[in-house]
């Protein structure tokens, strides 16, 4: 009993850590939307910098959705 209760506790830390940087992701995706219209970050640079943030975003939301379906 003792270790599913560890197991669970460690699996809801990993989720919550994978949630955690998700949200900086997101944080991220928007100071970047933030320099575009101010315009200290060049367009080109946006697209790169959100197409590699929102590749990291999709493959945690994955991660934490089979994650959550495991628990």
């Amino acid at each position: 009993m003792l270790m599913v209760f560890c197991f669970l506790l460690l699996q809801l830390t990993e989720l919550q850590r994978k949630e955690h940087e998700k949200k900086q992701l997101l944080d991220a995706a928007i100071v970047m939307a933030e320099k575009v219209v101010n315009g200290r970050l060049s367009k080109q640079a946006y697209v790169e910098g959100e197409g590699n943030n929102k590749t990291k975003r999709q493959k945690l939301s994955a991660e934490i959705e089979t994650m959550a379906g495991s628990l």
